[in-house]
């Protein structure tokens, strides 16, 4: 039987705001990277040095104060995966695509609304759903992320505990993805 796992680990977030210091909206550009854990019963070592390890994509979040929009960068579309070039000679092949640019995720934070646009079979789909209040807990921790003062906040799910970077001095509930609902734009997880 095949095993593939694909693991989520933390967002690394390297950005660039174009948001003024106490502005209110703006755009972020992070880099988000997915580490990648694939294991195949049977695979040799060889077959699993070349499977890729990671996959780094470009997101884009537009927000303000009411709403907020995360989505994949259009540079995503064609990006080769490092390591992921197929198995030669054993008639294996794994690709990745980089995420479809038409998926996203919307957030309305006056009505509390989520709506996810995804990408399937090359058909697009819209899933809307109440706006998650996840129980964030500061941990006292601060450090400087592009020059804007940070502090730290938890989340304990069933899984994992998230850390998230946020800066008070961007006073909006906005993050990438579903890292939302902290006094501050979130600019790392």
């Amino acid at each position: 039987m095949k095993n593939i796992i694909l693991t989520i680990c933390a967002i690394g977030l390297g950005l660039g705001v174009s948001a003024q210091e106490s502005a209110k909206q703006g755009e972020v550009t992070y880099s988000e990277t997915v580490k990648i854990e694939i294991r195949i019963e049977g695979m040799t070592e060889e077959m699993m040095n070349r499977m890729p390890k990671e996959r780094k994509m470009k997101k884009l979040l537009y927000f303000n104060e009411a709403e907020s929009s995360y989505q994949n960068s259009k540079e995503n579309a064609n990006a080769p995966v490092p390591g992921g070039d197929g198995m030669r000679g054993g008639g294996m092949r794994f690709m990745m695509g980089g995420g479809s640019p038409d998926e996203m995720v919307y957030l309305n934070f006056t009505d509390k609304i989520k709506i996810e646009q995804k990408d399937f079979m090359t058909r697009i789909f819209l899933i809307t759903e109440d706006l998650a209040i996840e129980n964030w807990k500061f941990t006292g921790n601060q450090k400087t992320i592009l020059d804007y003062p940070c502090m730290e906040a938890s989340l304990i799910n069933e899984k994992d505990t998230i850390l998230a970077w946020f800066a008070p001095s961007i006073p909006v509930s906005a993050g990438p993805g579903n890292y939302v609902n902290l006094p501050g734009l979130v600019l790392g997880v």
